[in-house]
């Protein structure tokens, strides 16, 4: 409990949480990509290691921001 945890948006394989503690969103945290670069982003059609995210392994253009979501940890009453 009081634990922070950091969840990407983009996480195409995130397993969850565990069913005995309780998360709140904290904040949410943005990064720009200034590359023009992207390996796993749906909106470029990019999706490295799935075609699930698009048909091609990378992707040149103006990427979006990346998004990770911060979590709180705390036990379940």
């Amino acid at each position: 409990p009081g634990d922070f945890v950091a969840v990407p948006e983009n996480n195409l394989r995130f397993a969850g949480f565990p069913p005995d503690v309780a998360f709140e969103k904290e904040a949410v945290l943005e990064f720009p990509n200034p590359s023009g670069a992207a390996v796993l982003n749906w909106q470029l059609g990019a999706g490295f290691y799935s075609s699930y995210w698009g048909p091609l392994p990378f992707a040149f253009g103006q990427a979006p921001p990346e998004h990770y979501f911060i979590m709180r940890a705390s036990p379940l009453h």
